[in-house]
Protein backbone atom coordinates (compact mmCIF):
# COMPACT_ATOMS: atom_id res chain seq x y z
CA UNK A 1 0.00 0.00 0.00
CA UNK A 2 1.65 3.56 -1.38
CA UNK A 3 0.44 7.04 -0.01
CA UNK A 4 0.13 9.82 -2.13
CA UNK A 5 0.36 13.33 -1.37
CA UNK A 6 -0.66 16.57 -3.45
CA UNK A 7 0.84 20.58 -3.34
CA UNK A 8 -1.54 22.63 -1.89
CA UNK A 9 -3.92 24.25 -4.19
CA UNK A 10 -3.14 27.38 -5.44
CA UNK A 11 -7.41 28.40 -6.02
CA UNK A 12 -8.73 30.22 -3.59
CA UNK A 13 -11.63 28.25 -1.60
CA UNK A 14 -10.26 24.90 -2.31
CA UNK A 15 -8.61 23.23 1.12
CA UNK A 16 -4.75 23.35 1.39
CA UNK A 17 -3.96 19.64 -0.07
CA UNK A 18 -4.35 15.93 0.78
CA UNK A 19 -3.44 12.86 0.79
CA UNK A 20 -4.18 9.56 -1.70
CA UNK A 21 -3.98 6.12 -0.57
CA UNK A 22 -3.42 3.79 -3.43
CA UNK A 23 -3.48 -0.02 -2.12
CA UNK A 24 -0.78 -1.39 -4.63
CA UNK A 25 -1.93 -4.46 -3.00
CA UNK A 26 -5.35 -5.11 -4.77
CA UNK A 27 -4.14 -6.14 -8.19
CA UNK A 28 -2.66 -9.27 -6.52
CA UNK A 29 -5.77 -10.16 -4.49
CA UNK A 30 -8.36 -9.47 -7.15
CA UNK A 31 -6.87 -9.45 -10.33
CA UNK A 32 -5.99 -6.70 -12.74
CA UNK A 33 -7.51 -3.71 -12.33
CA UNK A 34 -8.60 -1.50 -15.59
CA UNK A 35 -8.59 2.84 -14.33
CA UNK A 36 -8.95 6.08 -16.32
CA UNK A 37 -5.20 7.37 -16.97
CA UNK A 38 -4.12 9.73 -14.26
CA UNK A 39 -7.22 8.42 -11.92
CA UNK A 40 -6.36 8.12 -8.38
CA UNK A 41 -8.60 5.84 -5.65
CA UNK A 42 -9.91 8.03 -3.11
CA UNK A 43 -8.59 7.18 0.87
CA UNK A 44 -10.07 7.81 4.02
CA UNK A 45 -8.84 11.50 3.34
CA UNK A 46 -11.84 11.93 1.04
CA UNK A 47 -13.28 14.70 3.32
CA UNK A 48 -10.24 16.82 3.54
CA UNK A 49 -9.81 17.64 0.21
CA UNK A 50 -13.32 18.33 -0.73
CA UNK A 51 -13.56 21.72 -2.46
CA UNK A 52 -15.19 24.02 -0.36
CA UNK A 53 -16.04 28.13 -0.20
CA UNK A 54 -14.71 30.36 2.01
CA UNK A 55 -15.60 33.10 3.78
CA UNK A 56 -13.98 35.62 2.37
CA UNK A 57 -15.45 34.46 -1.18
CA UNK A 58 -18.80 34.68 0.04
CA UNK A 59 -18.24 38.22 1.23
CA UNK A 60 -16.16 39.37 -1.69
CA UNK A 61 -19.55 37.85 -3.91
CA UNK A 62 -21.99 39.79 -1.76
CA UNK A 63 -19.97 42.79 -2.08
CA UNK A 64 -20.21 42.29 -5.79
CA UNK A 65 -23.50 41.68 -6.35
CA UNK A 66 -24.88 44.86 -3.86
CA UNK A 67 -22.40 46.67 -6.02
CA UNK A 68 -23.95 46.02 -9.30
CA UNK A 69 -27.21 46.11 -8.35
CA UNK A 70 -26.71 50.22 -7.46
CA UNK A 71 -24.73 50.85 -10.60
CA UNK A 72 -27.85 49.46 -12.35
CA UNK A 73 -29.54 51.79 -10.30
CA UNK A 74 -27.93 54.95 -10.82
CA UNK A 75 -27.63 53.81 -14.86
CA UNK A 76 -31.30 53.65 -14.68
CA UNK A 77 -34.09 56.08 -16.57
CA UNK A 78 -33.99 59.60 -14.70
CA UNK A 79 -36.82 60.43 -12.78
CA UNK A 80 -38.86 63.60 -13.24
CA UNK A 81 -38.94 65.97 -10.14
CA UNK A 82 -41.75 68.71 -9.60
CA UNK A 83 -40.44 72.08 -9.23
CA UNK A 84 -43.34 74.70 -7.68
CA UNK A 85 -43.03 78.36 -7.87
CA UNK A 86 -44.77 81.75 -7.08
CA UNK A 87 -46.35 83.41 -9.48
CA UNK A 88 -43.67 86.52 -10.00
CA UNK A 89 -46.66 89.35 -10.33
CA UNK A 90 -49.22 90.35 -7.76
CA UNK A 91 -52.74 89.15 -7.49
CA UNK A 92 -54.21 92.30 -7.01
CA UNK A 93 -52.30 95.64 -8.02
CA UNK A 94 -51.26 98.71 -5.78
CA UNK A 95 -54.55 99.93 -6.32
CA UNK A 96 -56.37 96.56 -5.48
CA UNK A 97 -57.57 96.07 -9.23
CA UNK A 98 -57.88 92.11 -9.72
CA UNK A 99 -56.18 90.71 -13.05
CA UNK A 100 -58.37 91.35 -16.15
CA UNK A 101 -56.13 87.97 -17.99
CA UNK A 102 -52.34 87.28 -18.20
CA UNK A 103 -51.29 86.48 -21.77
CA UNK A 104 -47.68 84.30 -21.98
CA UNK A 105 -45.29 83.60 -24.91
CA UNK A 106 -41.91 83.69 -27.03
CA UNK A 107 -40.90 85.92 -29.07
CA UNK A 108 -37.40 86.46 -30.94
CA UNK A 109 -34.84 88.06 -29.39
CA UNK A 110 -32.72 90.36 -31.63
CA UNK A 111 -29.86 90.70 -29.13
CA UNK A 112 -26.22 89.48 -29.55
CA UNK A 113 -26.39 85.63 -27.92
CA UNK A 114 -29.89 85.59 -27.58
CA UNK A 115 -32.50 83.26 -28.77
CA UNK A 116 -35.84 84.11 -27.47
CA UNK A 117 -37.35 86.59 -24.78
CA UNK A 118 -39.93 84.75 -22.34
CA UNK A 119 -43.06 87.21 -22.26
CA UNK A 120 -45.37 87.79 -19.52
CA UNK A 121 -47.97 90.22 -19.61
CA UNK A 122 -50.66 91.14 -16.80
CA UNK A 123 -53.54 93.11 -17.26
CA UNK A 124 -55.33 94.34 -14.64
CA UNK A 125 -58.93 96.14 -14.37
CA UNK A 126 -60.73 98.39 -12.39
CA UNK A 127 -63.35 96.37 -9.74
CA UNK A 128 -66.58 98.30 -11.00
CA UNK A 129 -67.02 99.05 -14.36
CA UNK A 130 -63.87 96.61 -15.55
CA UNK A 131 -62.22 99.30 -17.42
CA UNK A 132 -58.58 99.69 -18.02
CA UNK A 133 -56.28 100.10 -14.96
CA UNK A 134 -52.65 99.19 -15.06
CA UNK A 135 -50.49 96.74 -16.46
CA UNK A 136 -47.20 94.01 -15.24
CA UNK A 137 -44.74 93.38 -17.80
CA UNK A 138 -42.20 90.86 -17.28
CA UNK A 139 -39.09 89.86 -19.80
CA UNK A 140 -37.11 87.02 -19.54
CA UNK A 141 -33.80 86.67 -21.57
CA UNK A 142 -32.47 90.08 -22.37
CA UNK A 143 -30.15 89.49 -19.28
CA UNK A 144 -29.75 85.88 -18.76
CA UNK A 145 -32.31 84.48 -16.75
CA UNK A 146 -33.38 87.80 -14.94
CA UNK A 147 -36.40 89.00 -14.96
CA UNK A 148 -36.97 92.39 -15.84
CA UNK A 149 -40.41 93.87 -15.11
CA UNK A 150 -42.31 97.39 -16.11
CA UNK A 151 -45.24 98.28 -14.51
CA UNK A 152 -47.57 101.20 -15.73
CA UNK A 153 -50.94 102.14 -16.86
CA UNK A 154 -52.51 100.97 -20.10
CA UNK A 155 -55.30 101.84 -22.71
CA UNK A 156 -57.80 99.82 -25.32
CA UNK A 157 -57.44 101.76 -29.04
CA UNK A 158 -58.99 100.76 -32.19
CA UNK A 159 -57.22 100.32 -35.63
CA UNK A 160 -54.91 97.25 -37.03
CA UNK A 161 -53.46 97.99 -40.67
CA UNK A 162 -56.51 96.89 -42.80
CA UNK A 163 -58.36 95.93 -39.86
CA UNK A 164 -59.58 99.39 -38.19
CA UNK A 165 -61.84 97.61 -35.54
CA UNK A 166 -59.37 95.33 -34.42
CA UNK A 167 -58.95 95.99 -30.79
CA UNK A 168 -55.05 96.89 -29.81
CA UNK A 169 -54.12 97.21 -25.90
CA UNK A 170 -51.26 100.28 -25.65
CA UNK A 171 -49.19 100.23 -22.67
CA UNK A 172 -47.47 103.55 -21.60
CA UNK A 173 -44.62 105.29 -22.45
CA UNK A 174 -42.82 103.19 -19.38
CA UNK A 175 -42.14 100.09 -21.72
CA UNK A 176 -40.37 100.22 -24.88
CA UNK A 177 -41.82 101.52 -27.86
CA UNK A 178 -41.24 97.81 -29.70
CA UNK A 179 -43.39 95.80 -27.10
CA UNK A 180 -46.30 98.84 -26.40
CA UNK A 181 -48.73 97.50 -28.53
CA UNK A 182 -50.84 94.21 -28.60
CA UNK A 183 -53.50 93.13 -31.38
CA UNK A 184 -56.29 91.47 -29.25
CA UNK A 185 -57.21 89.03 -32.07
CA UNK A 186 -59.63 87.57 -29.32
CA UNK A 187 -60.05 86.73 -26.12
CA UNK A 188 -57.00 84.40 -25.88
CA UNK A 189 -54.35 85.37 -28.33
CA UNK A 190 -52.63 88.70 -28.32
CA UNK A 191 -50.46 89.64 -31.52
CA UNK A 192 -47.27 92.13 -30.60
CA UNK A 193 -47.06 95.34 -33.20
CA UNK A 194 -44.71 97.75 -34.29
CA UNK A 195 -44.56 101.13 -33.29
CA UNK A 196 -47.24 101.71 -36.72
CA UNK A 197 -49.32 98.90 -35.62
CA UNK A 198 -47.93 96.56 -38.00
CA UNK A 199 -48.02 92.61 -37.03
CA UNK A 200 -44.55 91.86 -37.00
CA UNK A 201 -42.93 89.04 -38.50
CA UNK A 202 -40.88 86.12 -36.31
CA UNK A 203 -38.14 83.58 -37.63
CA UNK A 204 -38.44 79.56 -38.30
CA UNK A 205 -38.54 79.18 -34.71
CA UNK A 206 -40.64 81.89 -32.95
CA UNK A 207 -43.34 84.47 -33.77
CA UNK A 208 -45.16 87.10 -31.68
CA UNK A 209 -48.18 85.66 -30.40
CA UNK A 210 -49.33 85.62 -26.62
CA UNK A 211 -51.51 83.05 -25.13
CA UNK A 212 -53.90 83.41 -22.37
CA UNK A 213 -53.10 81.52 -19.03
CA UNK A 214 -56.74 80.77 -17.82
CA UNK A 215 -55.81 78.61 -14.51
CA UNK A 216 -56.18 80.31 -11.23
CA UNK A 217 -54.12 82.77 -9.53
CA UNK A 218 -51.63 80.69 -7.42
CA UNK A 219 -48.33 78.43 -7.54
CA UNK A 220 -47.07 76.79 -10.37
CA UNK A 221 -46.05 73.45 -11.02
CA UNK A 222 -43.32 72.35 -13.50
CA UNK A 223 -42.16 69.03 -14.42
CA UNK A 224 -38.05 69.38 -14.57
CA UNK A 225 -36.59 66.07 -16.74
Amino acid sequence: MATLCRQASAVPGLTEGGCTTIDTDQGQRDGPQTSLPGTLSQGPQEGRCAMHTSKPAIVLAIAVVMASGWLLASCGPHRPTAVTFDPPYPERNARGDPIRAVYEGRIPCAMAQCEKLKVQLVLYETLQDHAPSTYWLGIVGARGNERVVTQGAYAMRRGVDTYPEALVYELDAQTASDLRYFWRVNADILLLLDEHRYPKVGNAAWGYMLSRYTAPYGPRTYIMQ
